[in-house]
Formats: C-alpha cells, sequence, structure tokens
C-alpha cells in the first residue's frame, strides 16, 4: 500500500492560453492563422480531491493536459504546482516534476510496450528515476500489483495476456510507481466495457482514499464524471464555461451547454419528454474561425444580440461557481 502523502499537493492554473498555427503566410494570405485551443483558463484543483473535465471532443481538455504535463509549452498564463510555477522548471526540478505529476493514457494497450513483461513495466519507472527505487523492488513491485488488484505471480507475463481492464491497471500502477501527487487520467475507462469501468473507477477512487493523491480526470461521458469527480469544469472550444463542485453542477447546470450535455445522456425514460432545445444541434464550430461573441451562440437556444457582441466572462455564482453566460440559469 502506497502511504499517506504529508503534504498533498494542489494545482492551479492562471488564465492559460495555448495557441497553435494552423496556416502559414502566403502569397495569398500574409499573416498566419492560429487557433486558441486553450483559451484563458483559470481553474484550481484542491490537494487530494479530483477535478473532472468534460466536454466534446475538441474542446481543448486534452489539451489542457498536455499543458499540465509539460508535453505542451504554454503560450501565456501560468501553472503552479501548491504555489509554485512549474513553466520555469528546469534540470533536477524538472526532474522532480516529472516524479510528482504522472498520467493514465486512455489506451490502456497502445500506452504499453508489448515486447516488455508487466514487472519491466512498472518498474521501469526505476531506472528513469533512480532516485525512486526502493530497497526491496521486487517486494515493492508485488505491493504494487496488489494494490490495482493484480497478483504478483503475473509479473512475467506480456500485456497481450491481459484483458482490457487488466491493462489499464498494469497502467495506474507504472504509473503510481514512482509515487505522484498528482495523476492525469485522459479517458481512462472509455475503451473499456462498463462493467470494466465500473471497476477501475472504484479502484481510482481507493487509492485516492488511500493515498490523498490529486486526480485530473478528463472524459465525455458526464454519468463517469459524475461518479468520481469532487468538482467539475465543462469545456467548449478551449474555454471553460462553467466550473464548480460536481453535485451543484449536476443538480443544476447554468450554461445552455452543460444542460445540453446532461440532456443527452442516454436514459431509459421517454426521450419524447426531453426539451428540444436542449438538444445540441449541428457541430461545433472550426477552433480556426470561431464565432464572435460567444463560442456557443451559434448552436445555443438562448442566443440573442448581445451574445454575438460580446463574449461572457465567467462570473461567480453563488459559492464556488462560476459561469460563462449572459443568461445563466434561463
Amino acid at each position: 500500500m502506497i502511504t499517506e502523502r504529508d503534504a498533498p499537493l494542489s494545482l492551479e492554473l492562471r488564465s492559460v492560453h495555448k495557441r497553435f498555427e494552423s496556416k502559414k503566410p502566403s502569397l495569398f494570405s500574409r499573416s498566419p492563422k492560429y487557433i486558441n485551443a486553450v483559451n484563458g483558463v483559470t481553474l484550481s484543483v484542491p490537494a487530494g480531491k479530483t477535478l473532472g473535465l468534460v466536454g466534446e471532443s475538441g474542446s481543448g481538455k486534452s489539451t489542457l493536459a498536455r499543458l499540465i504535463l509539460r508535453l505542451e509549452d504554454v503560450t501565456s498564463g501560468d501553472i503552479l504546482l501548491s504555489g509554485k510555477s512549474i513553466l520555469e522548471a528546469t534540470g533536477p526540478e524538472l526532474r522532480r516534476f516529472r516524479q510528482q505529476v504522472q498520467m493514465v493514457f486512455q489506451d490502456p494497450f497502445g500506452s504499453l510496450n508489448p515486447r516488455m513483461s508487466v514487472g519491466e513495466l512498472i518498474s521501469e519507472a526505476w531506472t528513469v528515476h533512480p532516485e525512486k527505487r526502493p530497497e526491496d523492488p521486487s517486494s515493492r513491485l508485488a505491493q504494487l500489483m496488489e494494490q490495482v488488484g493484480l497478483r504478483p505471480e503475473w509479473s512475467s507475463r506480456y500485456p497481450g495476456q491481459f484483458s482490457g481492464g487488466q491493462r489499464q491497471r498494469i497502467g495506474i500502477s507504472r504509473a503510481l510507481a514512482v509515487g505522484p501527487d498528482l495523476l492525469v487520467c485522459d479517458e481512462p475507462v472509455s475503451a473499456l466495457d462498463v462493467s470494466v469501468q465500473a471497476q477501475i473507477l472504484k479502484l481510482l477512487k481507493d487509492i485516492q482514499r488511500e493515498t490523498g493523491i490529486t486526480y485530473i480526470f478528463i472524459s465525455h461521458d458526464l454519468s463517469v464524471v459524475r461518479y468520481i469527480s469532487d468538482h467539475v469544469a465543462v469545456m467548449y472550444l478551449g474555454s471553460v464555461v462553467e466550473s464548480g463542485p460536481a453535485q451543484s453542477v449536476y443538480d443544476n447546470p447554468m450554461h445552455p451547454y452543460t444542460r445540453a450535455l446532461l440532456a443527452a445522456v442516454p436514459s431509459f425514460q421517454d426521450s419524447d419528454g426531453l426539451d428540444g432545445k436542449l438538444r445540441l444541434q449541428g457541430e461545433p464550430p472550426d477552433p480556426a474561425d470561431p464565432p464572435s461573441g460567444c463560442p456557443f451562440r451559434t448552436r445555443c437556444w438562448r442566443a440573442e444580440m448581445r451574445c454575438a457582441d460580446e463574449e461572457p466572462p465567467l462570473v461567480p455564482q453563488g459559492e464556488d461557481r462560476v459561469v460563462a453566460c449572459h443568461f445563466p440559469g434561463r
């Protein structure tokens, strides 16, 4: 069992932007074109809690995760781990950061080297970070495998000999090998059967309760996010349009996009009873050519002229709740 942390780390994002160049200058266009993949995101994740990031494909969730992991450079803004910026970390400091923040990937097979045994995959972290190598690697390996529900005697097997759910357990065990404080989970159960999803989600909650680890959990499945998250941030076209405590957001969604996402969750109830206005119409706009004003207005049933002229800022709506809408809750 991983021991509890004396001082779990909190994460804070301050007006984080990420811009990609989508079109280089040419004879017909002298200026380059850019995509704002992440557009001024400000969020905080309390230590030992789970922040769920929700939104359609292309909303910027995975790009934001790569920025937090420093796999991409931030265009502007700042990311702080327990009050200290991670953007300036270099050398030993950056190495320490790599130990503190780990990732669980979406594809439990593609993220594992099929030519390495389970034992080699998990203990590889100690080769990369020898200062984290335990005094008794064999005993520690057995502990890590048992914690995620794998038998230690399976350590000589290869990923291809396991089911999808078991491979994801291997991925989680590998991420935990260096004792991280923050785990970024990018769609970790989307490729799994429903019954296996429940097992992995329960496993993650159990690990958090035992260790005090902090999670960022990315998913397009709102029911999954509701189960595991303490706080929820809803993203659309690179921006956070609503965030707050999970219970509050799910019980009383205030942004029309959040309401539409919740209405789209499959239900055994008669679909004719749903308000047709809440159903998302059309596709998200081209991020290289977003609408003026509110980015959601082209799909919003509440949109008025003001929505085309003014982009709504994130405004507090009660305790720990912010919404970017000119007409929240209407």
